[in-house]
Order: structure tokens, then C-alpha cells, then sequence
């Protein structure tokens, strides 16, 4: 019998698809796992036979918890992959998010390619009717730098697949030489892609043998992707070919291969049917140059590292700039592998930035100062500037100086803001005035900005009640006006940029921008963040207030200048737009070539003349023209020698062309310093600390070693902070396990307790109660005296970077939004490399534990605990992965408890993973990869292995599962001991009302006394109250103004402190949550007598 709550409305047969519809009136949602048991059911019930091979069901009436939404649309997503199995390789790169009731799937661009999506949202559309079609479902497209790894890394899982294709009847072949049809690259490969040529190297081969027929599978990788290859042969006919074949298709080797892209039998991935196969022969290139040219725009979004570098040393040269445009983690993997480069490479920081074009910059480098009267007045008149250093409106001092007089402007303004009345239209001298570091603000464009009116210099000094006599009241004035609106110099800067970008008639164009000095650095992660996290473009004028220590190039064909070229812009407006570059890019034919592919040009020869006028333009302008590949491929011509880019640029003369390739790109060089991407931080010895831990020494090697350790990294203060932070923690009372600290012995003679000794020898890493994870912070924050602590949330922790007092986070990293929170973008592995990094992480059976405690005041011995055994150990928890990993393994000793909490709580380990080879009995417990050193173990190479680790996307570490394991053993012993304490704090936690155990008597929450998200009980612990927060129509603001404005007296008293409409307060009423409450405070005349 099928349950009550679940109702067939009729039978629909489809004979064309041989599928049988039931269409279905439920009550409850239907999961996905309860299907098949479903089917079964009905197929028994109803004599359902084979006839009907295929079961649909199809939902037309539908009921359900609406509280439990959440969980329903977890089901949904999760069983996407069930559906469409080829998405789980881009798993971890996708997520989703409730908005309402819409939910917007993340799909990466990778896994859309590949992805039929017509059916994905048929999927989705019947999956919205499983909820009412009160829930709609929309694909987001994304781009994620991660799934561009998979997807080149993906390769190597195609390796152990099965060909699922039918074979065709081949015809005699003759090898031929590679075709001079275009190569595409295989990141440009799509459904509207057939016949193509590609090259790359041969990346794994596998040879089938079948009736009479041969096949070769092969794969090819040219670095901007990867791509399976299939060239079939009928072994009889076919014999000679095949033999010649089989020289060419090898391992390692570069070919031509072209063909048809089409799409797999019974799948949804592409291949190349292959039609030629080819070897290539790449010649080793060398660059003969006495003087090596320096390559500027290396595009790290598809250029090999590895590679990379290993071209750079052969061809000797020293320097290198990257220029991405979305991969800014680039900047640290190159670096990394250059360091550890024995031939170290100096590397250029760059980045190509999409930007507005508003010419609307009025402050220039506006961190320098704070808003305040600690500034200079300017008057620009013809070829001279009068300056004054004022305060309080009378100047200090006063100087006449020639415009260009930079460095004696600079030093006679330092550390102070220098306001510039100008009559010039122009900001030329406010531009150049900002190159040399000091804060500028060009007043009358400030004003023509904010005010949205037009001044000349003398109407804006009537507007500041000044004369041109009296600069300096007009300079005080406006720092009055600025300090009534503003904060800071910043804040002024985003205002603007903020008008800018809703102004959507402005152009914008793609810039190079690549990092001189560490002030440049700071500035380009800066406007990195503002790009992230605020706007997606950035307005100019925020790249100009920022500009100091970048140098701003034209970037590439779809750059400003070749833009206006291409539409035949005037020559003099061309000259004005150049001025703004401090370099400017003349790119190669191979770019001239995809113009012309597009018809956006006729000839080559008409882009050469666009690079002899950019030349001309640029030596004119006093900006540097530097000639550049824009590489994206190094392992072919695209990335030329010295020599090969002097003979492309031999139109320019040979003289310039010399000086484009060469001179220019060595002077750029020699004006950009060697800046790593990362500042490295440079603590200050504690010689405090470092003396109390010399008196403690007791002169064993572990503590020699250790100390040893601290002291060169000067890390002995923050040891003694930890000290600190433990004894805090034990004073207040707070509940803490420490998973992992930098000195273990140290640490263990420091608070006298051995236990510490056997800790994790790592960053210092702490799991607390949960409603305590504030409360830690802040202590650590007073602690940490001689440190700044920056704190970056991610999912399961929040990592706090100890950084030398003077650093700023944009001295390490810019800043993205993930998940609604803004986190580095480089993520905590990289940064805990640079900085000392204290983990702190919420613990949730730490705070239930807690709440036990209170209610029970005992707490289980170490003793009581180790005679437990892990019968039912599952009942402390709701997590369904939790119950199946203890049910499958049942353990039955502390070790292969452990491991299981390492499952439990590692991601992608135990789900077609150790379940399918536990399952299969292919291993057991003690061989699957569980903890994080055993995914790091290089000796778990087998084949079972590795395709287990590239499963795997995260693993705690072995002693986080001791923590983890522990407690939930002290659960479990409350839960046997206390069982009503225990089902009190567990119905807290889960909500979950309908377990078994649960006997209390469940009374509405109350207006007067309900508490905002847990529970409350009565004395006996036999009837418990609801929180506030189960009042759906209630939001958090209004939860938290019941509670601050208790007690109340009567209804009506309810209503007016907390401004209750007469909808909502009926609402109240009616549910009653009001009924503690009297109906008003007014007494009756009957009452009295």
C-alpha cells in the first residue's frame, strides 16, 4: 500500500519514448532516494510489468514543509549530478544560493560547454514542480579559476574510460605534412566548432583493438586546454598506415592533428575525430641578442608556467612581466616557481583591467593625508606655481616654483595635502604633481564634480568667500567645506567613481597596468578590491587617484588608442588620449591577423601604419613605445626572440624599431623595481620575550631546536601570546581544544601541562565554543600589543594574520567577494607562508558541550569516556553522512573511530570514494585515504590511489579528528547519562522535534519571555518553549527590538514600544504568542466598583 500521503491522479503511457507517466498528488516532498522504493511499490501494487521498462513520475499536486525548503533544494542539487554525472568533475567549483524564491545555480564556463543545457533546465522545470513551482531555478554562467584547472587536469581521469563509439569504415590514407588551415586553440573550441586543426602535445595514447578494426585515443594539450583525439583504422587495409601511426602518436610528442569536432556517443563530452595526424618538429629556439629585449604582456590566464620560465633561462634573459587579466593568483604560483629557480628571474607584476573612461580625476594619491588643515595652498599661474604652507588660514611660508620644479614642489608639500587653484582646462599639472607621491587635489575640478556646475578659478573663490590675493583661506576654506561631507580623501574618490560608473554612455576600453615599487603594489591590490568587491570595471579616475607607483600602458587591439584608430579618430584627440599612458603597446602582425579574420581590417599593411603613427604619437607625447607579443602561447612563434621581433618591427625603421623592442623595454625595466607580490612581513625582535624563554630553557635538544626556530623568525612574542590567549581562555571559563601550535615543547614548559608536547607542530591553530568565537578574537586582539591582527573568514575558520604593525592588508593582497563575505584573494595556505597565522575555529559540539556542562555541572572523565563503545554513536547527530560512514563501518576501536571522523569530516573522500571501495571490499578502513598527511603521502601512488586523491577536494588533519572524535564521545556519554539534558541542547541545535526521544511537552513562544533562538525549559525538564525566531513573519531586527524593550505590561504597552501595525499585532493575536500579555493597561469603572 503506498502511504496517505501520497496519491496517483492517473497513468500516461507515451508509446514513442516507451515511458510510463504517473502523475502524482503528494503531501510530503519526495526525495530522490525514496524513488526507487516508490517504484517498486507501485509496480507491485498496481501488476505493473517489464513491458514498461521506464517509471516517470510526474508531480501535479503538491503539499510540503515550507520550513524545510533549505533541505529540499539540497536534495535537488545534489541529485544534479546524479543526473548528469559528467558535472561532478566541476563539483567543487559550483554552488548555489537562495534568493527568495528563485535559486541561482553557479556553473562554471567550463562545465556549460560541455553541458546540454536544454536538458539541465528541463531537469530544473521538473524539479520545480516537485516543490509547487513555488521555487523557480536559474543557471548562472561563471568564471572559476579553479575549474579551468580541472579542466585541463582532466585529462588524466579520461585515461582509464572505456570508448563508447561506433566504428567507422575507414578509407586509405596517405600521411600528409601539417595544412596552412588556422589552428585553434582548444579553450576556443565550442558546439559551433567542425572542422578544425589544433596543435599540442600528445599527453597519454591507448590503443583499442575490435573486429577487425584499430583505434587510437590520444589526448592533446596546448596549454589552454586539453582535448580527447580518435583516429580509427581497419587492421587489414589499413596495416602499412597504421605501423607509420604508431611513430607519430607517442607520448610526449608534438602534433597537427585536424578533423571533426563532434560530440561522443551516449555522452555529452567532445572529441576530435581525426582525419590527419601530424608531428610537428618545434626547433629548439634561441635568442642570439647581445642585449635581450624584456617581454611586458605575458598573459598568465593561458601561458604554462613551467614552461614559461623554462624558455626564459634558455634564452637568458632577466626579466619578464605577466599581464592577466583574471588569474591574479599568477602572481604568486610564478613567483613561487621562480624562487625556488636557480637562475632567479626578475618578474614585472602586471595587470590588464577593463576601465571606464571618465575624465573626471580631481585627487590624486588620496591615502597620503587625511582630511585635516595640515595642507598647502597652490596657484598656478603661466609657468609658475605659488605655494603656501598654512595653517589656520595664515601661511606658514611661501615659495615660487617653476611647474616642473617636481622634486623641490615634493619636498616642500611633504606629508601635507596640496590644494591647486588652476585657470588651465586641463590637468596636466595636478597629473604630474600626483607622479611624484604627494596628495594633490585640483580644486576646481573637485567642485565642478561635486557641485555639477562650471567655475572659473576667480567664480570658485567667490564661492569660498577668497580672492586670488588670499589663496590660503580659499585652500582652508575648502578643507572645512570637504571634513563637513567626508571623512577621508578615499571617501571622496569612490563618491565620484560611484556617480561615474552609473553613467553608462562612457567607453570602456582594456589598460595594461604594471606595478614599479611597492607603493605601486599597494595601489593596484587597492584598486584590485574596488574592482572586486564594488564595481566589476574600474572608473579612471579612481586608477589615476591610484596611479602613483603603477605605469599605465594601452594595452592591446581592443585598447583605447587602436580603437580610435580603427574608427578614425582625429589626430589631435588621439594625442590628448595618449598623454594620459606612461607607455604604449605596438603590437605584432599575429594580432593584425585576427583583425583582419574579422574583418575589422583589409590589409596587415593598414596595422602597420596604426603602430608608425602610434610610434610617432608616443615619442611626441613623452610616453614610451615598447613593442609586445601579448603572448598567450610560448611554445610556438607567438613568443618571439629578440631578433624575431626587430625583423616583425622593421617597418618602424631600423633605428626605431631598436629602440621599440629593445632600449624601450630595458629603460621601462630599469625604472621598476624587483617587487614580489607579497610583502614580506619583518617582525621586530620581542626582546622581552625572548629573555623569558632564555630563563626557561632547560637545555634539551627539543626545546634547543625549537627556540632556535623563534628566535630566527623573531616569533618569540607571539608564543607568548598563545601562553596568554590559554590562560584567558581557562580564567573565562571558555571551552577550547588546540589543535596545532608552532612550538610544541616550549609551549607545554610555558603552561607546565605535557599534553601540549604531542600537538601539531604548525601554525597555532584553536577550536572554541561556538557563541565564544568573538569573544576569543577580541582577547587575542588586545594580546597581540606589538602585532596587527587581520582577520579573513573562510568556510570552516577564520585565519588571523599577525602583521608587523606598519602593514596594511593591501601590502599582501586584494581583496574579492565570496559566499557575501570579503577574503583575500590569495587564499590562507599562501599567506600563513608570509605571515604568522593564528587559526581560530567554531566548534558547534564544543558549544553543546558547554550548554551540558551549565545545566549538569559534570563533566566525564578521560576514563569514563575510553569504556565507552561507538554503539549508536550516530544518535548525537542529524548529518546523514555521519549515520552511513558509522553504519558501513561500524568501529569497533579508537583508531577506526578516528579514521571515520576523518571521512566525516573531509570533503569528497567518502562518497563515490572510500564508500565505493570499502563497498566493493577493495580496501578497508585503514587504506583509504582519510587524513590530510595521507593525501599528501607521495608514496600512495598506486592507481586505487590516485584516482582516490583527485576525488578528494579537502582533509582534516589527524589530530583535528582526535578533537573532533573526543567529542563526540563525550556527547554520546551525555546522551546515555542525561538523556533529557542531552534531547534539550540537541533539539536546540537541529531543531529536530520529531526524534523518538524527544517527550516534551512543546508550548508556543511567548511574546514576554521566549528567548531569540533556543529554547527554554521548566524546572522539571518536561515542557519547553519556542523561540522567537519560529515566528516566521517576525525578521531579526524586529526579534532583537522585543527583547531589548521587555517587560511589557499589556498588549497595547507591546504595540507601542515596538511600533506593532494593527495587521501584524491581529497576526500576534491570533497565534497566539500574545496570550501572556493583558489587553491593555486601562482600568474600567466596572473593575473599580
Amino acid at each position: 500500500m503506498l502511504s496517505d500521503d501520497i496519491n496517483i491522479i492517473k497513468f500516461r503511457y507515451e508509446k514513442e519514448n516507451h515511458t510510463l507517466f504517473i502523475e502524482l498528488s503528494v503531501k510530503r516532498y519526495i526525495f530522490f532516494r525514496e524513488e526507487t522504493a516508490l517504484k517498486k511499490d507501485i509496480r507491485s501494487e498496481y501488476n505493473i510489468g517489464k513491458e514498461f521498462s521506464d517509471i516517470v513520475f510526474d508531480f501535479i499536486d503538491v503539499t510540503f514543509n515550507k520550513e524545510k525548503t533549505d533541505e529540499y533544494i539540497e536534495d535537488i542539487y545534489e541529485n544534479l549530478f546524479n543526473e548528469f554525472n559528467y558535472l561532478i568533475l566541476y563539483k567543487s567549483t559550483m554552488n548555489y544560493e537562495i534568493k527568495s524564491n528563485t535559486v541561482y545555480i553557479f556553473l562554471p564556463k567550463e562545465a556549460s560547454m560541455i553541458a546540454d543545457m536544454s536538458k539541465i533546465n528541463a531537469y530544473l522545470f521538473k524539479c520545480s514542480k516537485r516543490l509547487g513551482n513555488d521555487v523557480r531555478f536559474i543557471i548562472s554562467e561563471t568564471v572559476n579559476e579553479d575549474a579551468t584547472k580541472i579542466r585541463d587536469a582532466s585529462i588524466a581521469g579520461i585515461r582509464n574510460e572505456k570508448p563508447e563509439v561506433v566504428m567507422p569504415q575507414p578509407e586509405e590514407e596517405v600521411i600528409e605534412q601539417p595544412s596552412g588551415r588556422k589552428i585553434t586553440r582548444i579553450c576556443e573550441l565550442d558546439s559551433n566548432s567542425y572542422k578544425v586543426v589544433i596543435e599540442g602535445t600528445i599527453t597519454y595514447v591507448k590503443i583499442h583493438k575490435n573486429q577487425g578494426y584499430q583505434l587510437f585515443e590520444f589526448g592533446v594539450n596546448d596549454l589552454s586546454g586539453s582535448i580527447v583525439c580518435k583516429r580509427f583504422f581497419s587492421r587489414e587495409k589499413d596495416r602499412n598506415i597504421i605501423e607509420k601511426y604508431e611513430t607519430i602518436i607517442v607520448e610526449n610528442k608534438y602534433v597537427s592533428v585536424s578533423g571533426k569536432h563532434q560530440i561522443e556517443k551516449n555522452s555529452p563530452r567532445y572529441f576530435i575525430n581525426a582525419d590527419k595526424v601530424t608531428e610537428v618538429k618545434l626547433g629548439v629556439r634561441t635568442d642570439k641578442a647581445r642585449i635581450k629585449r624584456i617581454e611586458m604582456n605575458i598573459d598568465t590566464d593561458h601561458v604554462n608556467a613551467d614552461l614559461l620560465l623554462e624558455q626564459l633561462k634558455r634564452w637568458k634573459h632577466k626579466a619578464f612581466g605577466i599581464m592577466p587579466k583574471e588569474n591574479i593568483q599568477s602572481f604568486v604560483d610564478i613567483y613561487s616557481k621562480n624562487f625556488v629557480n636557480r637562475q632567479k628571474l626578475k618578474m614585472i607584476l602586471g595587470v590588464t583591467l577593463n576601465v571606464l573612461m571618465d575624465d573626471n580625476t580631481a585627487i590624486f594619491n588620496p591615502y597620503k593625508t587625511e582630511i585635516s588643515q595640515n595642507i598647502c595652498a597652490g596657484y598656478v599661474k603661466e609657468d609658475n606655481i605659488f605655494i603656501s604652507d598654512i595653517s589656520d588660514k595664515t601661511a606658514k611660508r611661501k615659495e615660487v616654483f617653476k611647474k616642473n620644479d617636481y622634486i623641490g614642489i615634493r619636498n616642500f608639500c611633504e606629508q601635507k595635502a596640496l590644494y591647486i587653484f588652476s585657470e588651465a582646462d586641463d590637468d596636466y599639472v595636478a597629473t604630474m604633481l600626483a607622479k611624484i607621491g604627494i596628495t594633490v587635489i585640483n580644486v576646481k575640478r573637485l567642485f565642478e564634480i561635486l557641485e555639477k556646475k562650471t567655475f572659473t578659478v576667480n567664480t570658485l573663490l567667490l564661492r569660498l568667500n577668497a580672492s586670488s590675493d588670499n589663496i590660503q583661506s580659499a585652500a582652508y576654506n575648502v578643507s572645512g567645506i570637504l571634513n563637513k561631507s567626508f571623512d577621508t580623501y578615499e571617501e571622496i574618490c569612490i563618491n565620484i567613481a560611484n556617480n561615474n560608473v552609473k553613467n553608462e554612455n562612457m567607453s570602456v576600453y582594456p589598460l595594461s597596468v604594471t606595478v614599479k615599487n611597492k607603493e605601486g603594489l599597494r595601489n593596484l591590490y587597492k584598486i584590485l578590491t574596488k574592482r572586486n568587491c564594488i564595481w566589476s570595471i574600474v572608473p579612471r579616475s579612481y586608477l589615476e587617484a591610484h596611479r602613483h607607483g603603477l605605469l599605465l600602458g594601452s594595452s592591446d587591439a581592443d585598447g583605447e588608442l587602436y580603437s580610435m584608430l580603427l574608427q578614425d579618430a582625429g589626430t589631435e584627440s588621439i594625442y590628448a588620449k595618449a598623454a594620459f599612458y606612461d607607455y604604449v603597446n605596438l603590437l605584432t602582425d599575429r594580432h593584425a591577423e585576427l583583425l583582419k579574420e574579422k574583418n575589422i581590417i583589409k590589409t596587415i599593411n593598414e596595422f602597420r601604419n596604426f603602430n608608425k603613427f602610434l610610434y610617432k604619437c608616443a615619442t611626441e607625447c613623452n610616453v614610451i613605445p615598447i613593442a609586445t607579443c601579448f603572448s598567450k602561447d610560448i611554445s610556438k612563434i607567438e613568443f618571439m626572440t629578440t631578433n624575431e621581433m626587430l625583423s616583425e618591427f622593421s617597418y618602424l625603421e631600423k633605428e626605431n624599431a631598436y629602440k621599440a623592442v629593445v632600449e624601450n623595454t630595458v629603460l621601462l625595466d630599469a625604472k621598476i623595481e624587483n617587487v614580489p607580490p607579497i610583502i614580506k612581513s619583518d617582525y621586530k625582535d620581542d626582546i622581552i620575550s625572548i629573555a623569558y624563554l632564555t630563563n626557561m630553557n632547560d637545555k634539551t635538544e627539543a626545546y634547543e631546536k625549537e627556540f632556535k626556530m623563534i628566535t630566527s623568525e623573531k616569533t618569540a612574542g607571539i608564543l607568548t601570546v598563545i601562553k596568554q590567549l590559554i590562560e584567558s581562555l581557562k580564567d573565562k571559563d571558555i571551552m577550547f581544544r588546540i589543535e596545532s601550535t608552532p612550538a610544541p615543547y616550549i609551549l607545554s614548559k610555558l603552561l607546565n601541562d605535557d599534553s601540549y608536547n604531542y600537538l601539531l607542530k604548525n601554525d597555532f591553530k584553536i577550536h572554541v565554543q561556538n557563541d565564544a568565537y568573538d569573544d576569543v578574537y577580541e582577547i587575542l586582539k588586545e594580546l597581540c600589543t606589538d602585532h596587527r591582527p587581520f582577520s579573513v573568514k573562510y568556510d570552516r575558520y577564520t585565519a588571523i594574520h599577525l602583521l608587523p604593525l606598519e602593514h596594511t592588508i593591501y601590502d599582501f593582497s586584494p581583496m574579492v567577494m565570496r559566499n557575501n563575505e570579503m577574503v583575500t584573494l590569495y587564499d590562507n595556505e599562501v599567506l600563513r607562508k608570509y605571515f604568522s597565522t593564528f587559526i581560530l575555529q567554531a566548534d558547534e559540539d564544543m558549544q553543546m558541550i558547554s550548554n551540558l556542562l551549565k545545566s549538569t555541572n559534570v563533566y566525564p572523565t578521560d576514563d569514563l569516556i575510553g569504556a565507552m563503545t561507538y554503539d549508536d554513536i550516530g544518535s548525537i547527530t542529524t548529518d546523514s553522512k555521519t549515520h552511513d560512514i558509522l553504519t558501513m563501518i561500524k568501529p569497533a576501536s579508537s583508531m577506526e573511530f578516528v579514521r571515520c571522523v576523518g571521512l566525516i569530516y573531509g570533503q569528497g573522500c567518502w562518497y563515490d570514494n572510500a564508500e565505493r571501495l570499502i563497498h566493493e571490499r577493495l580496501t578497508d578502513i585503514y587504506d583509504v585515504i582519510c587524513f590530510k598527511h595521507e593525501l599528501d603521502d607521495e608514496k600512495k601512488d598506486d592507481d586505487m590511489h590516485k584516482e582516490s586523491k583527485r576525488k578528494i577536494k579537502y582533509c582534516i588533519t589527524y589530530e583535528e579528528a582526535l578533537i573532533h572524535s573526543k567529542n563526540m564521545m563525550i556527547l554520546k556519554w551525555y546522551h546515555d547519562n542525561y538523556p533529557k539534558q542531552f534531547q534539550f541542547e540537541y533539539i536546540n541545535r537541529y531543531r529536530d522535534l520529531d526524534t523518538p526521544e524527544n517527550h516534551f511537552i512543546i508550548k508556543k513562544a511567548d511574546i514576554s519571555d521566549s528567548l531569540k533562538s533556543r529554547y527554554l525549559h521548566d524546572e522539571e525538564l518536561t515542557a519547553i518553549t519556542q523561540p522567537l525566531d519560529v515566528i516566521t513573519y517576525l525578521d531579526d531586527k524586529m526579534i532583537d527590538n522585543i527583547i531589548i524593550n521587555r517587560p511589557y505590561s499589556s498588549v497595547d504597552d507591546f504595540a507601542l514600544r515596538n511600533r506593532i501595525d494593527s495587521e501584524l499585532l491581529e497576526k500576534l493575536k491570533t497565534d497566539g504568542y500574545l496570550d501572556s500579555l493583558d489587553k491593555t493597561d486601562q482600568i474600567l469603572i466596572t473593575d473599580i466598583c
